[in-house]
């Protein structure tokens, strides 16, 4: 005898059954019990239209009436709102995640911060259990408790902290926006600033290169260049001392940077992520982009002889192997 599975899928195969129809009837369905559970009557006024109440405890007496012209424009208006309800009740961390993820790569250019974004949150929240709570259920003290005991687990950093933190924070204010919850919690918690670690700073001897070390890797670099003419690479590590540019600014240098004795630093090379679910990202490639790192922007510098005469060398091959 053949089990329920098989027979619908038999009785699909050979349209026995029709599919829309069944779902037409499921939702008629779940229309009438939704109506049948209202707690208050639907009424007709003299004036002709239809009122009931909804619940909503922002309101005296916890409840608040509507109008409509018709007795299904209420109804239709109760299904709406208790199906918004519904999903306010569902939605978790978890499930506002790669939809908060999404709405934040359309307001940033930085594809490296969202590859760090999805790495802390594999870090921090995808095994804690905070994130299958419905987020209109969770408190502040819960909160508090919650960031204040990661940053001792994992003894973070003010940096780092503002990292980690930037994920609930940012969805939480989501949240809110999207209507999932009535109030954000997050934004009364206040972190104790004792409890971050302090960076160990290294000796200035182990942060930058001494004057010999400078001169010696210069040489060096010039040494490899005039063995092998065609690779530009140790010429822009000298650039790197002279100008102190960041790698991915030296790489995206052009003619029409220079003007005379100075040198206008306004883009830089940038990694390139892709993903296929929101969450999980893996680097695709590497892009020129027109700005830099830095939040002031555009920046001049005075050439030196030495710098400008490296630049002319590594535009030429640059040309040349175009």
């Amino acid at each position: 005898m053949l089990d329920t599975a098989e027979l619908l899928r038999l009785a699909v195969k050979n349209d026995i059954i029709d599919l829309d129809d069944v779902q037409a009837r499921l939702e008629m369905k779940n229309r009438a019990e939704i109506i049948e559970m209202h707690p208050y009557a639907i009424t007709q006024g003299k004036d002709g239209n239809w009122r009931t109440y909804l619940v909503d405890y922002s309101k005296k007496n916890n409840r608040r009436q509507i109008k409509k012209s018709t007795k299904e424009k209420v109804e239709q208006a109760i299904i709406d709102d208790y199906r918004k309800k519904a999903k306010k009740e569902e939605m978790t961390l978890e499930k506002v995640y790669p939809e908060w993820l999404k709405y934040y790569r359309l307001h940033t250019k930085s594809d490296g911060t969202v590859k760090r974004i999805t790495s802390d949150w594999k870090k921090f929240y995808k095994e804690d259990s905070i994130i299958k709570q419905p987020i209109n259920k969770l408190t502040k003290i819960q909160l508090d408790k919650w960031v204040h005991a990661k940053i001792k687990e994992h003894e973070m950093t003010k940096t780092c902290y503002y990292n980690m933190s930037l994920i609930i924070r940012q969805m939480m204010i989501y949240a809110k926006e999207c209507g999932y919850i009535e109030k954000n919690v997050f934004a009364e918690v206040r972190v104790n600033a004792k409890m971050f670690s302090k960076k160990q700073k290294s000796d200035s001897e182990e942060q930058v290169y001494t004057l010999e070390e400078e001169l010696l890797l210069v040489a060096q670099a010039w040494e490899d260049y005039c063995n092998n003419p065609e690779v530009t690479t140790p010429l822009a590590v000298i650039l790197i001392f002279y100008l102190g540019l960041r790698v991915g600014e030296v790489v995206a240098l052009k003619d029409e940077d220079i003007k005379n004795d100075k040198i206008v630093i306004r883009r830089m090379e940038s990694r390139k992520f892709e993903t296929s679910n929101e969450i999980d990202y893996k680097q695709s490639g590497r892009m020129v982009v027109e700005h830099t790192k830095s939040s002031a922007g555009n920046r001049e510098i005075y050439l030196v002889p030495e710098a400008r005469e490296i630049i002319d060398i590594i535009l030429q091959q640059n040309k040349a192997s175009a």
